[in-house]
């Protein structure tokens, strides 16, 4: 039949209203995420509580996960981790890795490392857990790196169908971030991961070939790994055939080209297109685009009803940043409980210090003053107090991580301002 929200959410409700539990969790998840339905997400809210009071794993974990992230509610740390622990009780793996992760991360819960791998460990027959481990051991982030710990971990959770983190540690031989540089080694575990229908593998595959990291038959391969990305229909390769042009790669530059191909890619539907349009010209990048944020705003509009809610909203939120001038609006920005979640968001950081590193700058100042080790101004500049601060803060931690040498990078501000 043909899709109908009125329809859908008529027969869900009814359904919900009689008792029947999978349609209380559908509904709450539909409004929350705007699924198939428009997003009332206070709506569901209060649908998924009801469907928690049932005692349902999923719907507690959803619950949890919406006070944790702020998501249609306001962030209640208290009530997430009840919520994730009582689902986690009730046997929701997925609840258990997230509590898990943000009590080691400190991401929207105090910072409990010990706990947090005690959850982990007692989770790990599910191969996203496994994954989860795998990454961190790769990444050193909160306990001491381990690559043959990480690389069991990835191998375990492949043998469940999960590859994404094979796929993460052939991607770190491809740059070198987290591993020695192998390119014999990338190309063998992105191969794996993108064989096991991994579409994200090719494109990275295709990037590396573009890029001539390849060696010699770099050509060759990116024709060969161009042709297995569109196979699979992995979006992002139409970013990367687009970079050609921009970076002249396999031939001319010609950015004319790059921005009209993604145009097309993104009138066909492809959002990745679409926020990499968004992104460009919001930022600007040297040699290809000058900083334009009208462009970027008439991008956003166009797409706007394309995009996911949560992609439109961190992009509007990434605008404003990017508008955002002086102290005032950094704090306004700070005093808006939607954009300073989504400007928390851990994943979010590299973004944010490309739109505007005064603003992450003037947040860490905020919390080095809150706490007794930087008495200067809040200006968001790296001043050399502010340095020294930065310093003092790093050689007083308690835990693992390791600030290193270059103090003004993202992992280093946002584990100084959240962790």
């Amino acid at each position: 039949v043909a899709a109908d929200p009125v329809k859908a959410r008529d027969y869900l409700e009814r359904a919900a209203a009689a008792g029947d539990q999978p349609a209380q969790r559908k509904l709450a998840v539909a409004l929350l995420k705007g699924e198939g339905l428009p997003k009332d997400a206070a709506r569901g809210v209060a649908r998924r509580g009801a469907a928690a009071a049932t005692g349902s794993g999923s719907a507690l974990s959803i619950l949890g996960q919406a006070y944790l992230s702020g998501s249609g509610v306001a962030a209640d740390p208290v009530k997430a981790r009840d919520y994730l622990e009582r689902a986690a009780a009730a046997g929701d793996q997925t609840a258990q890795r997230k509590l898990a992760v943000a009590l080691i991360m400190g991401a929207g819960l105090p910072k409990d490392v010990a706990k947090g791998f005690q959850l982990l460990e007692a989770a790990a027959s599910d191969p996203q857990t496994l994954t989860s481990l795998g990454r961190f051991y790769l990444e050193g982030a909160a306990v001491e790196k381990d690559i043959p710990k990480a690389v069991n971990y990835f191998e375990e959770a492949a043998k469940q169908g999960e590859y994404s983190g094979l796929e993460a540690l052939g991607s770190s031989y491809l740059s070198g971030e987290h591993t020695p540089k192998d390119i014999a080694l990338a190309k063998k575990y992105l191969v794996r991961a993108a064989e096991s229908g991994r579409g994200s593998a090719w494109v990275r595959l295709a990037r590396a070939a573009a890029s001539g990291l390849l060696g010699p038959d770099s050509p060759a391969l990116y024709t060969k790994f161009e042709r297995s990305a569109r196979a699979v229909k992995a979006s992002g390769i139409d970013i990367v055939d687009a970079e050609r042009h921009f970076l002249a790669q396999g031939g001319k530059e010609n950015p004319a080209l790059a921005i009209k191909k993604l145009e097309l890619a993104a009138k066909a539907g492809n959002s990745e297109a679409m926020v990499y349009l968004i992104d460009l010209y919001r930022d600007g990048r040297k040699n290809v685009a000058d900083r334009s944020l009208a462009k970027s705003k008439q991008y956003l509009s166009v797409y706007a009803a394309k995009l996911p809610d949560a992609v439109r909203a961190r992009q509007q939120i990434l605008l404003r940043l990017a508008a955002a001038a002086g102290p005032n609006d950094y704090q306004s920005l700070l005093d808006n409980p939607s954009a300073a979640a989504g400007l928390a968001d851990p994943e979010a950081q590299s973004q944010v210090w490309r739109t505007n590193p005064n603003f992450a700058v003037y947040r860490l100042q905020a919390k080095l003053r809150s706490s007794g080790k930087y008495s200067g101004p809040l200006n968001g500049l790296a001043t050399a107090a502010t340095l020294r601060s930065m310093r003092a803060a790093c050689s007083d931690r308690k835990d693992d991580f390791k600030c290193g040498g270059m103090l003004l990078k993202p992992r280093v501000i946002y584990s100084l301002t959240f962790q």
